[in-house]
């Protein structure tokens, strides 16, 4: 069959449309070979977003607060009693991301433990999370720490890269705790009583003078009295026994006494610290209990 001329020129604008189209769907072009050519028209693919990027090391204002390396009694989320546990405070008046942060008792992996994208991961202000130390390996969703810290020498906690921290481990026993003193502040002390999840207690101390027996501030003849009185009876209430500790030795007994008597003489020993002003006793003992408010 034959076309027209005329056919073919008003034709042919619609077949360059439908050769566009043809082109534009099937995404091809021709290489100088004359065979056809795949334009990738997408694009780069964009990685995928962190969900819980760690949070920044210089900005990230949490802190390890208390330490149990020996629980006994303490339960974690799971109904399980974890053998050690971690608590993490917030000092500011800010909610903080945790997820992504990691948590290590090993300073050549620093990386060991991250706590996990989950809900529950944000601590607020002024508060508290647990870390639970129990070693479990096949659950990684939860706060439960796949590794289990040692119980005796020195031991190292890493948070998110930065915040490190070295205990010695036999200064707390079986259900005791390691803990700031107030909350995020200062050094790790034995606190009176774990408190996982609420605020730390520790020893409120009142200043003493050493070898005021009787507590008016004024050491002199009426405290020897005194004091050898109490040493005869054990059984006495003593509301600042450290202050009867008059030679320092850490035990109360008659040499106390015998170490009072000379220091009174004018040309007797001084009485240790604190003397003559009232203070703390700087001296690190066990044997006594320090003086407490009632």
């Amino acid at each position: 069959m034959k076309i027209a001329n005329s056919h073919l020129t008003r034709l042919f604008p619609a077949l360059l449309v439908a050769l566009g189209v043809v082109v534009s769907v099937g995404c091809q072009d021709s290489d100088l070979t004359g065979g056809p050519t795949i334009v990738d028209s997408s694009g780069p693919i964009a990685e995928p977003e962190d969900p819980c990027p760690p949070p920044d090391v210089a900005t990230f204002p949490v802190v390890v607060n208390e330490i149990i390396l020996q629980n006994v009694d303490i339960l974690d989320d799971n109904g399980e009693l974890p053998p050690a546990i971690i608590e993490l405070y917030n000092p500011t008046d800010q909610p903080v991301e945790l997820s992504g942060a990691h948590f290590s008792d090993d300073a050549d992996d620093e990386e060991l433990w991250e706590i996990p994208c989950v809900d529950g991961t944000i601590i607020e202000p002024f508060g508290f999370f647990l870390i639970y130390l129990d070693g479990d390996e096949e659950s990684l969703d939860d706060f439960n720490a796949p590794f289990v810290p040692e119980i005796t020498g020195f031991v190292t906690f890493i948070l998110n890269g930065a915040k490190i921290i070295t205990i010695n481990a036999d200064d707390i026993g079986p259900g005791e705790a390691l803990g700031r003193f107030p909350d995020g502040e200062g050094d790790f002390e034995v606190l009176v009583a774990p408190s996982p999840g609420a605020p730390n207690e520790g020893e409120i101390i009142i200043p003493f003078v050493r070898g005021d027996v009787d507590g008016n501030g004024v050491v002199d003849s009426l405290d020897l009295d005194l004091l050898l009185t109490l040493i005869q009876n054990s059984d006495a209430f003593v509301p600042c026994a450290d202050a009867l500790d008059v030679n320092d030795d850490g035990v109360i007994d008659v040499s106390d006494a015998t170490f009072l008597g000379q220091a009174l003489a004018s040309d007797g020993p001084e009485i240790p610290a604190p003397f003559p002003n009232a203070g703390t006793d700087p001296t690190d003992t066990d044997l006594l209990p320090p003086c407490e408010e009632e």
